[in-house]
């Protein structure tokens, strides 16, 4: 599993999507996915969804 697979993950377990999370980044629903889709999140996005998803970084960093 790569970051972009366990974000989309935690999304559907917390019944949001990417539309939404896309919006509270300020950034389009597109360049959103895509960035998922190509495991190209930066190190900034990384920390602003998991704040908003509360997301503990251990568990992701030893989920992927």
């Amino acid at each position: 599993m790569n970051t972009g697979q366990y974000i989309l993950s935690v999304l559907k377990d917390q019944g949001r999507s990417q539309v939404w999370l896309a919006d509270k980044l300020g950034v389009h629903e597109k360049t959103f996915s895509n960035k998922l889709r190509r495991n190209s999140i930066t190190g900034d996005e990384l920390l602003k969804i998991a704040k908003l998803l509360n997301i503990d970084l251990e568990k992701l960093k030893n989920e992927i």
